[in-house]
């Protein structure tokens, strides 16, 4: 595998050597110094051009960074039918062969400047032309948990107590495939949410919880690091009533502590009335005919 020395080389020489190539600028994991170090991180590297059209239409350049198992263009938009503008902005992530993985987006220069500095991970690498202003050093301050605002609390709350309901309802019909949807798409970004505002309590709202909530243990306490991780549960019926049940009261008990730090209105009436009806289907209590 190709060292980070090699890389780094490998991806400024390519921007030397092209001379519509004006700067080079990198953002992500490897511009964050509190980020663990690992042979896998990626290298998201951004390309200011003149214009993207000629790395799009020609694509043998991709040659010069080695062999590629498997790569993505997600600003294709025939291919994605989305409303990406690649004119201004094209991205190329690019898994090699070796375990090294690059995230290269060539971006026009005007959309450079736009966007220059605006996440706080950003180190610029190479600007030939002196065109974009010096930043101070990068740091995770973009990606830290924020304070909740009443409204986006509430929501928070009345979303997951209703869709709570859903998962219990697909557990008394014996459908943990439905089940376990509800719980991974509906509930759980819920309690997610809900856990980092708690975790941001904890950190002064100065620590990101990471993308997937891979950083939540450095915000929580051990002990509800370990509950939530027991919200992930089999299909089995039994584990599923566990899971579901963990997350109630982790929500519960996360939602109570941001009301009381905030002085936010909470409403513990659907909390109580949803509890009840999903504990009434976990235990079986509504007849099935």
């Amino acid at each position: 595998m190709r060292s980070e020395q090699e890389m780094m080389k490998l991806i400024l020489d390519f921007a030397k050597e092209k001379k519509d190539i004006r700067a080079v600028y990198m953002n992500g994991s490897r511009a964050n110094p509190k980020a663990p170090k690992d042979i896998l991180q990626d290298y998201d590297i951004v390309y200011v051009v003149a214009s993207t059209t000629p790395y799009r239409e020609d694509t043998s350049w991709l040659s010069h960074f080695g062999e590629i198992a498997v790569m993505q263009e997600p600003d294709d938009r025939d291919f994605w039918d989305n409303d990406a503008q690649p004119e201004r902005s094209y991205a190329y992530l690019l898994q090699f062969v070796d375990g090294n993985r690059i995230d290269l987006t060539f971006q026009a220069l005007e959309t450079a400047k736009e966007n220059f500095g605006k996440d706080s991970l950003t180190v610029l690498l190479l600007d030939k032309d002196h065109a974009f202003p010096s930043l101070p050093s990068s740091d995770d301050s973009s990606y830290w948990v924020k304070k909740p605002t009443q409204k986006e609390f509430s929501r928070c709350c009345n979303e997951f107590w209703w869709v709570s309901c859903y998962a219990a309802k697909g557990i008394w019909r014996n459908e943990p495939t439905y089940a376990l949807e509800m719980m991974n798409t509906a509930i759980r970004p819920q309690l997610y949410k809900m856990l980092c505002w708690y975790g941001g309590i904890l950190t002064s709202f100065r620590e990101t919880a990471g993308k997937c909530g891979k950083y939540l243990p450095k915000l929580l306490p051990e002990k509800d690091w370990d509950a939530y991780l027991a919200t992930y549960p089999s299909a089995e019926k039994s584990a599923l009533v566990e899971a579901l049940r963990n997350m109630l009261n982790l929500f519960r008990k996360a939602a109570h502590l941001v009301a009381k730090e905030f002085h936010f209105a909470y409403n513990e009436k659907e909390e109580i009335g949803s509890m009840q009806h999903t504990e009434n289907l976990l235990q079986n209590k509504l007849p099935h005919s």
